[in-house]
């Protein structure tokens, strides 16, 4: 889907973003080989913007193999402080990570190794995540494959195993407290943090079965499988505004606005993101999507939420994404999932999920809002973004 030759102009990454924003750059990438330039600072970020912005460039680096990541840094420059900089801010963390290289601004000199070791040091350092934010901040936590580093503590045993059930409720307690500011952990919100602890567990778990390798079980070549959680706390009569050009978003919010009768829309943005074959690869077997038609597509990423008996961790029946799907619907969700070519979603609060739903969990194209799927440009990986509204009576005044 890429041109011949390269653009002698890197793709410059700047402004503000929404999912809107990425689905435009989606759009470019499969039109051209070229870098990308990462702005040092960017404009806005709207309700599953920057999450979607890191698909994008996950996208981008699987299209251009061969391509770099090129900073603000001068060719003379000590590159340490802007490299740095750029590795604690999400996007780019994950722009620098999935080059194939890292230059100066000139491109006449790599950065990649220096880069390679700071980024090693700042995923360290997210294992102190909760002593290193303020109450009411975005969390942010990776995993790279591809560099010397241990695995984030949170979610892996020393070994690289997976961590359990229990250990990832003792994370969510950790993390809720830290991303939305006077959460009142009282003992009424113990089922409020074991569900968000599940669908954490869940997904994380499903990346790291599913994302770490092709459909061969072979290593890819750069593999990141990230977490980002951020709470909202609006007026309901702004809620449009950070919404824009999400019509899903807005019916959601209204949704969520009319059941709750409170003036004030709370909700925890949940984003897990990984950079694997996708889910229809996975289902279907298959290196291209293009051996697919749209439908079948659609109809392999609905049957991956439905719960079936072939799922290959033992005793676990299958359950994994489909406990997600029930539990978002007890917590009057949200989900957003982008894989491949498929844009997707499901409103629990509109549309709650029913076991009699046969034979699969029915999903809603983002674009034109009908339960079909249709093709859009391509997007690598598996992007969830959840909205989990918090009742107004687990929030503390």
């Amino acid at each position: 889907m890429t041109t011949a030759g390269k653009a002698s102009k890197p793709l410059k990454i700047s402004g503000d973003h929404d999912i809107a924003a990425a689905e435009k750059l989606l759009r470019i990438i499969g039109g051209c080989s070229t870098d990308v330039l990462l702005a040092r600072k960017l404009g806005r970020w709207r309700l599953g913007g920057q999450a979607a912005l890191m698909q994008a460039l996950m996208t981008w680096a699987r299209f251009n193999p061969g391509a770099s990541s090129v900073t603000h840094v001068q060719l003379n420059e000590d590159p340490t402080v802007q490299l740095t900089n750029l590795l604690r801010k999400p996007h780019a963390f994950v722009g620098l990570l999935m080059a194939n290289d890292i230059v100066d601004l000139s491109g006449r000199r790599s950065l990649r190794k220096l880069c390679y070791e700071l980024a090693t040091a700042h995923i360290l350092r997210l294992n102190d995540v909760f002593n290193r934010t303020g109450e009411g901040e975005k969390v942010f936590l990776a995993s790279v494959d591809h560099l010397n580093a241990p695995p984030i503590f949170h979610f892996y045993h020393p070994d690289g195993s997976v961590r359990s059930r229990n250990d990832f409720r003792t994370f969510t307690e950790r993390l809720l407290p830290r991303v939305v500011n006077n959460f009142a952990l009282r003992s009424h919100i113990v089922p409020f943090l074991d569900s968000i602890a599940l669908i954490i567990y869940e997904l994380f778990h499903n990346t790291d079965s599913f994302a770490r390798t092709d459909i061969y079980h072979s290593p890819l070549r750069r593999s990141i499988r990230l977490l980002i959680a951020e709470f909202h706390n609006i007026e309901r009569s702004a809620a449009h505004s950070i919404a824009e050009d999400s019509p899903p978003l807005k019916a959601f919010m209204d949704a969520t606005g009319a059941s709750d009768g409170n003036a004030r829309l709370r909700f925890i943005e949940l984003s897990i993101l990984d950079s694997g074959p996708g889910l229809a690869r996975h289902r279907r077997q298959t290196d291209s999507l293009s051996t697919l038609s749209i439908d079948d597509e659609f109809l392999a990423c609905q049957q991956c939420l439905t719960l079936r008996r072939d799922n290959p961790r033992p005793g676990h029946l299958g359950r994994g994404l489909h406990e997600v799907v029930n539990t978002l619907t007890r917590l009057r969700g949200f989900l957003r999932l982008r894989t491949g070519r498929l844009s997707l979603y499901r409103d629990f609060a509109l549309q709650p999920y029913r076991h009699e739903e046969a034979p699969f969990v029915s999903l809603t194209d983002w674009s034109d809002m009908t339960p079909t799927g249709r093709a859009h440009p391509m997007a690598e990986g598996v992007l969830y973004t959840l909205l989990i509204p918090l009742p107004s009576d687990a929030i503390q005044p």
